[in-house]
């Protein structure tokens, strides 16, 4: 089972708010490095940064990610 994040929901914020990506990390309070590791599904995010994420983005935590099952 492999889990993603849905960058989806990232990019629908920062196009609905007309925000570019520098204004949404100021938002969260994360680094722009962050923000490119998240969009890039690199596994290595702090459970704090995601949370910080879902509370800008207003979804629940498990909304967040994506689930696949490979067989």
């Amino acid at each position: 089972m492999e889990f993603w994040f849905n960058n989806v929901l990232i990019y629908n914020y920062i196009s609905k708010n007309n925000l570019n990506k520098n204004s949404f990390c100021k938002l969260c309070k994360i680094s722009f490095y962050t923000l490119k590791k998240l969009l890039n599904n690199e596994f290595n995010i702090g459970y704090l940064t995601v949370l910080k994420v879902t509370k800008v983005l207003n979804v629940p935590f498990n909304k967040y990610f994506i689930c696949s099952i490979k067989e």
